[in-house]
């Protein structure tokens, strides 16, 4: 969703900053990196959050990307609060560092690969971030690549925060403003990062709630128009037709 893309072009954008303090000679003051600590393990929950909401939805792509980066992030963050206010000791750890990136450049090349059947915006967010990765475990080797981590990241950040943009924009208006470039013809999600699990088709919340109570005391659909049209508009599974049935049953034996 939205909030997802908002916190992880926050993340990266912080990341590239604080990259940049450490290349140019404290270009941001030292005491950023207490405060950059607190946002990386706030940014890393808020995408963790975002994945759970995504998993109500159906959306199998946005709740294993947003659940894998953000709890990375939260790691990240909570080992640099750790390091500043109990005094761990920091090590340098940079063949440890090179196979966390190499780890998430595996998983990012997997994620892009899905983008196939999604939008070319997502394929530019999951590519550049392939590359973030890679330049991630070569960190240390030479000035030159870690400045051009640096030129990737702000690419990065600007790829993720239109993300954020195109998709808050798109869902709230209900129509395409800024076009997130879909690679089929036939793709009707606004969202940046959607794509639907096995058995179900991916499901916004508000018509999925509609459907949950559209059902009166009495067992039957309610007859308001409105929640009617929008409910019909989107097929339940037939696990959902089972589980939904069985709710009703249930209810009405009870009643009796």
């Amino acid at each position: 969703g939205p909030t997802g893309m908002a916190a992880f072009s926050m993340l990266i954008i912080f990341e590239t900053a604080h990259r940049v303090s450490r290349l140019a000679g404290n270009w941001v003051e030292p005491e950023w990196d207490d405060t950059w600590a607190c946002y990386a393990f706030f940014g890393g929950f808020l995408e963790l959050s975002v994945a759970m909401w995504e998993i109500t939805r159906n959306n199998i792509y946005g709740a294993t990307f947003f659940t894998v980066i953000g709890g990375s992030w939260m790691a990240r963050g909570l080992t640099m609060i750790l390091q500043q206010t109990d005094n761990m000791v920091k090590v340098d750890t940079p063949v440890g560092d090179a196979i966390t990136n190499i780890f998430y450049l595996f998983f990012t090349l997997v994620m892009f690969n899905l983008n196939r059947k999604m939008n070319k915006l997502s394929m530019g967010i999951i590519g550049t971030l392939c590359v973030f990765f890679f330049l991630g475990a070569l960190d240390g080797t030479s000035t030159v690549l870690e400045w051009i981590h640096v030129g990737v990241g702000i690419i990065l950040f600007f790829f993720a925060f239109y993300g954020f943009m195109a998709q808050m924009v798109n869902e709230v208006y209900q129509r395409v403003i800024f076009p997130t470039f879909p690679i089929r013809k036939d793709q009707t999600s606004l969202g940046v990062n959607d794509a639907a699990g096995l058995g179900v088709q991916l499901r916004p919340n508000v018509a999925r709630l509609r459907t949950i109570g559209s059902f009166d005391s009495k067992g039957s659909k309610d007859d308001d128009s409105d929640s009617s049209s929008s409910a019909s508009s989107f097929s339940l599974s037939p696990r959902q037709e089972v589980s939904h049935r069985s709710f009703r049953e249930n209810r009405d034996v009870k009643s009796q």
